[in-house]
């Protein structure tokens, strides 16, 4: 997830990439300054600390900033299964500057799709408030030309009817309409970072932790093709 901006001060403590939180100190004598989406430049208010390291045993007073909302997030996503179904899960990493967030989760019986979309979902959960404006990167053809081709728009107008995994399109169609969003696919396995990145979480929490005797838990909302018949 990345908020476009720059920050410029001695000490940062922590922040909550789910809420745009940032807790800082001010360990300087000038001012510690953000530079927002728009190119702007902000004073933030508050005290300025004694310089860092310039005594021994000195306490710095905790401040917070609220990045705005509206600042770009960047959220990438990918699923795997192992057989088709099969144990399967999903990965997921946001961003937010040089600060980053992974998620991963795993089912013991799932489809490559149900993980890709999940892994778009569960990033999208992440964001706490609405109306961001988000960039997705999938290498799911299935869920990026859903939008990008309108796919979505159709099967809303028929109730889903005769749609897979209806369940998590529902759930989607919900957060997506809360934000703006836009999705840009990108090909799978061919060295983008954050591409590699969530797939090997995807792997690690599906087939990979199968493999070292973890016991996943069902995919609650996975029905066999058979069962839609």
């Amino acid at each position: 997830m990345e908020f476009k901006r720059h920050l410029a001060f001695g000490v940062l403590s922590g922040s909550d990439l789910e809420t745009g939180l940032i807790r800082y100190a001010n360990a300087g004598h000038n001012p510690p300054v953000v530079r927002r989406k728009d190119g702007t430049l902000e004073y933030l208010k508050g005290r300025a600390n004694f310089v860092l390291a310039g005594m021994e045993g000195i306490r710095y007073k905790e401040q917070q900033l609220q990045l705005q909302q509206g600042d770009e997030i960047y959220l990438y996503t990918d699923g795997a299964s192992s057989g088709n179904p099969g144990p399967g899960g999903y990965g997921v990493v946001l961003r937010c500057g040089t600060y980053e967030k992974e998620m991963s989760e795993g089912f013991s019986l799932t489809t490559n799709h149900r993980m890709e979309l999940l892994a778009v979902i569960n990033g999208l959960e992440a964001i706490k408030w609405e109306n961001a404006e988000v960039h997705v990167y999938s290498d799911s053809s299935y869920v990026v030309n859903a939008i990008n081709k309108g796919w979505l728009e159709g099967w809303v107008r028929k109730g889903f009817a005769k749609v897979k995994n209806p369940d998590l399109w529902i759930r989607f169609n919900a957060l997506y309409k809360k934000h703006r969003v836009a999705f840009h696919w990108i090909k799978g396995h061919a060295g983008h970072p954050e591409n590699e990145r969530c797939d090997r979480l995807a792997v690690e929490a599906g087939a990979g932790a199968v493999q070292t005797g973890i016991q996943l838990p069902p995919d609650p909302g996975y029905v066999p093709e058979e069962s839609l018949m």
